[in-house]
């Protein structure tokens, strides 16, 4: 399938979430883990560039070291954040092609708890079919 650095990290926000689902169907574990291998994957040289792109627009120091906040983590500079953000979404829209196991909703349906609506539009674009709703008749 033909789609963006973003959309991937949407379906990978989406099959994190159901990866430790119960599922009745070995083939189905497998197909959700296998997707989230292939989008790290496909994801590894976008991770490393946006790491060293943070790295660039951190808020430093007067040594040049990213100052690094209580909680462990860093900020941006302020002046400088917005360019930062317009650079990364840039690299989002970035097209990649890939290969992803897809889904039926009688797939979906073997999940042990029901898949909540959230997560069911991140992974939309690996769905085939339309539902059919027994609850609305």
């Amino acid at each position: 399938m033909k789609t963006t650095v973003a959309e991937l990290l949407t379906i990978k926000q989406g099959l994190l979430e159901i990866l430790n689902f119960p599922v009745s169907s070995s083939a189905i574990a497998f197909r959700v883990q296998n997707n989230v291998r292939k989008i790290d994957d496909e994801l590894k040289t976008y991770m490393e560039m946006s790491g060293k792109l943070a790295k660039e627009y951190l808020k430093k120091d007067e040594e040049g070291k990213p100052i690094q906040l209580e909680n462990g983590g860093f900020m941006l500079d302020e002046e400088t954040a917005m360019e930062y953000h317009k650079k990364n979404s840039e690299m989002k829209e970035e097209e990649c092609e890939i290969e992803l196991g897809r889904f039926t909703f009688n797939d979906l349906d073997k999940f042990e708890e029901p898949l909540t609506a959230s997560i069911v539009y991140l992974i939309e674009s690996l769905i085939d079919e339309s539902p059919v709703d027994s609850d609305s008749k």
